[in-house]
């Protein structure tokens, strides 16, 4: 129990240390499949952005759930704005029929690998803007790749 509660103190004690870096600036997400901004990370700065989605269609004769869990994206800027991402999803996609679950495929959906670039401020009227380039790596559950 001693131990357990040393290792908490250490870790809330170590919480203090990533902030002592300085000015933090605003932090700018790209929740992972659910938004994106034309903005990028700080040059130098690792961005990890984590979260789920649930979605349910009982539209049919059937109800289907897709579940992601661990929808996470990892950003990475080595100089002004750009920046490299990497997102790994892993999903639960179920399929149920008369109360029956009749398909269920839990694994890896296939990782993208790619960039964004950021080539306008905002002006008056005109928006700021970013461009995303990405593509799908082929690893992962046969279910899911493309």
């Amino acid at each position: 129990m001693k131990d357990k509660l040393v290792i908490i103190y250490l870790f809330i004690l170590s919480i203090g240390l990533v902030f002592g870096q300085g000015e933090v600036p605003d932090l700018v997400t790209d929740r992972p499949d659910a938004t994106e901004s034309a903005l990028t990370v700080p040059v130098n700065t690792l961005q990890i952005e984590s979260g789920f989605l649930f979605d349910k269609d009982n539209s049919g004769s059937t109800d289907d759930e897709v579940l992601d869990f661990f929808n996470t994206l990892f950003r990475y800027s080595f100089m002004n704005d750009l920046e490299l991402r990497i997102g790994l999803i892993v999903r639960q996609q179920t399929t149920i029929a008369g109360g029956n679950r009749v398909y269920s495929a839990p694994g890896l959906a296939p990782a993208s690998l790619g960039f964004k670039y950021h080539f306008a401020e905002e002006n008056g009227f005109w928006p700021e803007a970013g461009i995303i380039g990405t593509f799908s790596l082929p690893i992962g559950n046969e279910a899911y790749k493309p």
